[in-house]
Order: C-alpha cells, then structure tokens, then sequence
C-alpha cells in the first residue's frame, strides 16, 4: 500500500467501526504518507448521537493531511487531481 498514490477508505458507522479501521492505517502511514489516505465521505452511515464525535476524527484526519471525498470525486479521478486505480483499469 505504501507505494500506491490514494487509499480510498469507505465503511459504515463512521463514529466505531471505520474510525477504528482507519486510525491503524493512518498510524502505519506516519506523518510523512498520511496524504495518501481518502475518506469517502457520502458512502457512511452515521450512528445516532455519535455525529460529533465522527466529525471530530474526520477534522483530525484532515488536520493531519489526510483528505475526504465523495464517491463520484473518485470514480472520475477528481481526488488528488489523479486518476483512481479503477479509473485507469477501465
């Protein structure tokens, strides 16, 4: 993964489940390859009552220089002004 341009992450409950997937990869990346990873934001669900606590990990990985974009940003290679692996395959 790490010689990869993006890491596109999407997931459900954005709050539990993808903050506890995501954090590991952001610490495996380090500082130095942080901007590599892409939340996709309009593919999430949020749980009930945790909305704040998902857009303050979101604001903190965006802090860090990771980014988020939506789904469609992504499939026509918008993210990062490159072109996403699937876009290329086809």
């Amino acid at each position: 993964m790490s010689d990869t341009d993006c890491i596109y992450i999407i997931g459900e409950a954005g709050s539990h489940y993808f903050k506890t997937t995501t954090e590991p990869i952001a610490d495996f990346f380090g500082p130095a390859r942080i901007e590599k990873l892409v939340q996709i934001s309009d593919y999430m669900s949020q749980v009930s009552d945790f909305e704040p606590q998902y857009r303050q990990f979101v604001d903190d990985m965006v802090a860090h220089s990771a980014s988020t974009a939506e789904v469609l940003a992504v499939l026509v290679g918008q993210c990062h002004g490159r072109h996403t692996e699937l876009v290329r395959r086809r």
